[in-house]
């Protein structure tokens, strides 16, 4: 026997349709096809089947089916009544005649798959990695200590135009200059170092250098302020050291394992391929950060207050981008007012914007969409009482989805709104209708489905 979810799979995948006609020809049903695709050679409508609920000859007026205002009928081939048709299918699921889901409105666009969220925005080049690497320095460089000590320093800006890197291989220089090696191709590197001679010449004063050429002006430091920029310097380069992955032969206090969601939040696209975008967090817990991707975790490795630092900081880093990477949830719920009627069954009426646009405007004259309604009365008493009660346990759902969602969003940092929009729901997509209206128990079924869509209009 075939399961609800391959029956449900018939109703939006074409292949199947086939396959669908088939076993509904068997079991006498009349699966119904787009009419605008192929054209079928007349039938002769056969006799109906009368329903329960439907007038019969001699008989007083009890309860008819409505059927859509002003909407065609297109008749169906029954060969067993609606009674006999429920104690067949045990699922009520497995009800569900296999026919095409219907799209009103604008055409949706497709959807496309969510870009991963990337924490950082200028990755590392080829230079920069094999600095990370420890990786010996393609040539180096001898610059001034004034020139080094400057806040706009030109060397930095060099490398990144000409697409290498440069870094200080000691914290501390020797007679008046400091030592920098230059990572990345033999071409970059030889425009970097023209770049930088350069820079040098013209901050001797000398006026042969390329007057198209501008630099930045050079400020000459106090003896104290000499002093705390060569602080300042030192503490740097010790704090950019730990950018890089750690010495072979390197002892540490504390060694700790951060376990790293990669099914659902893969490092190399939101941190980086050197997981760069955690770089504040080595330089200011003074610990190396390095990823093991054959167990899927971080190592802290440090001193033992650095590390537990470390580890905090990384937590919050993983949470906060679990709790940006929320997947948008959409749900429909029946709300029966206290009271009311429970209807029989329900028909599509076409819905008409509110008459604020001018009378010659023919857009005010077209349908929006299509809004449900309901007709008739349930004869089940306790189908009435369950309604007030499922209203109810809606309310309950709905409280308890926006709670397990705050949860998520504990760590998320940015602006968060909550609205609610009052209008009427109109469907987008939704399962053609067998003999113009749905039953109850039909509805009910088909709203909970992943294909069902809907809207609330702007009003």
């Amino acid at each position: 026997m075939d399961d609800y979810e391959r029956t449900n799979a018939r109703e939006w995948d074409a292949s199947y349709q086939q396959a669908a006609g088939e076993q509904a020809a068997q079991q006498g049903w009349h699966v119904v096809t787009n009419s605008k695709k192929r054209e079928l050679p007349p039938q002769k409508p056969a006799e109906q089947v009368p329903r329960p609920n439907e007038p019969q000859p001699q008989q007083p007026m009890k309860l008819q089916r409505p059927q859509p205002p002003q909407q065609p009928v297109q008749q169906h081939q029954r060969s067993v009544s609606l009674q006999q048709r429920q104690q067949q299918v045990r699922h009520p699921r497995a009800a569900a005649i296999p026919r095409q889901w219907q799209t009103s409105g604008p055409q949706r666009p497709e959807r496309t798959k969510r870009e991963p969220l990337k924490l950082v925005h200028n990755s590392d080049n080829d230079a920069e990695a094999a600095w990370r690497a420890r990786a010996k320095p393609t040539d180096e460089v001898r610059i001034p200590e004034d020139l080094v000590l400057q806040k706009n320093a030109y060397h930095e800006e060099a490398a990144r135009q000409y697409g290498a890197f440069i870094f200080s291989l000691h914290a501390r220089g020797s007679a008046g200059s400091k030592t920098f090696g230059i990572w990345g191709e033999a071409k970059a590197v030889a425009l970097t170092k023209r770049a930088i001679a350069n820079w040098i010449e013209a901050s001797k004063g000398n006026r042969n250098t390329d007057s198209r050429l501008k630099f930045p002006r050079i400020v000459s430091l106090t003896p104290k302020l000499r002093e705390r920029e060569e602080k300042r310097w030192i503490r740097e380069v010790t704090r950019q050291r730990y950018r890089q992955h750690p010495p072979p032969d390197m002892a540490f206090q504390a060694i700790a394992s951060f376990h790293w969601p990669t099914q659902e939040h893969k490092p190399e696209e939101m941190l980086g391929a050197s997981h760069e975008a955690l770089d504040p967090v080595r330089m200011d817990c003074a610990c190396y950060v390095v990823f093991s991707k054959e167990r899927s975790i971080f190592r802290v490795m440090g001193k033992a207050v650095d590390v537990q630092a470390g580890l905090q900081r990384l937590r919050a880093t993983c949470f906060q981008i679990a709790s940006r990477q929320l997947n948008p949830v959409r749900t429909y719920l029946l709300r029966w007012r206290q009271g009311a009627q429970i209807p029989l069954y329900l028909y599509l009426k076409e819905h008409s914007r509110p008459a604020i646009l001018a009378p010659e405007d023919p857009v005010a004259d077209k349908p929006s969409g299509r809004s449900p309604a309901g007709e008739g009365t349930h004869p089940d008493e306790a189908r009435s009482r369950y309604a007030g009660i499922q209203t109810v346990l809606n309310f309950e759902r709905l409280r308890s989805l926006i709670f397990k969602t705050l949860r998520k969003m504990h760590y998320y940092r940015g602006s968060v709104q909550m609205r609610i929009r009052l209008g009427t729901f109109l469907v987008t997509q939704y399962r053609e209708p067998q003999g113009g209206s749905y039953e109850l128990e039909e509805w009910e079924s088909m709203i909970v489905q992943s294909q069902f869509e809907g809207k609330v209009t702007h009003e």
